[in-house]
């Protein structure tokens, strides 16, 4: 193959390849903050649930994001529905469409319909209640770990 006839291949593969891509335009976002909507900076974990909100573990309370604002959850000493400790480590949804929430200091799960949190009190075998929650599983046969 002659020179010019390598040239004409290489720039032939270097037009398929690169040359007719299209423009990528740049991704313009929105940045959020603590100042407004946030509840705390140290995010511990962040979740998507079945009906599309965006839920943020903080140490400093619980963040819910419907696409448009941000609903803050913390906890309220006066209030046995509210939050169980601003401290929140872990979120996860179950297949029963319930949604937990795992504290320092123990274990909720949200009811959709009254916007409240109840607590799910555990005991281990070491005689201490309300362990530190840093994880939820579920098992095939719908057990929560």
């Amino acid at each position: 193959m002659s020179m010019k006839a390598q040239i004409l291949f290489l720039f032939s593969i270097y037009y398929f390849l690169i040359g007719s891509t299209p423009v990528m335009k740049a991704q313009t976002g929105k940045f959020y903050s603590t100042d407004k909507e946030l509840s705390n900076s140290l995010i511990n974990a962040v979740y998507q649930d079945r009906k599309g909100f965006i839920w943020i573990a903080t140490e400093n309370g619980l963040n819910k994001f419907d696409g448009t604002r941000f609903s803050i959850y913390r906890h309220n000493a006066t209030d046995s529905t509210s939050l169980k400790n601003n401290y929140v480590r872990t979120l996860f949804e179950d297949s029963r469409g319930n949604f937990w929430i795992g504290c320092i200091n123990g274990l909720q799960r949200y009811d959709r319909a009254t916007d409240n949190f109840h607590e799910l009190f555990i005991s281990r075998k070491d005689g201490r209640k309300n362990p530190h929650i840093t994880s939820i599983i579920e098992r095939r046969n719908g057990d929560l770990w």
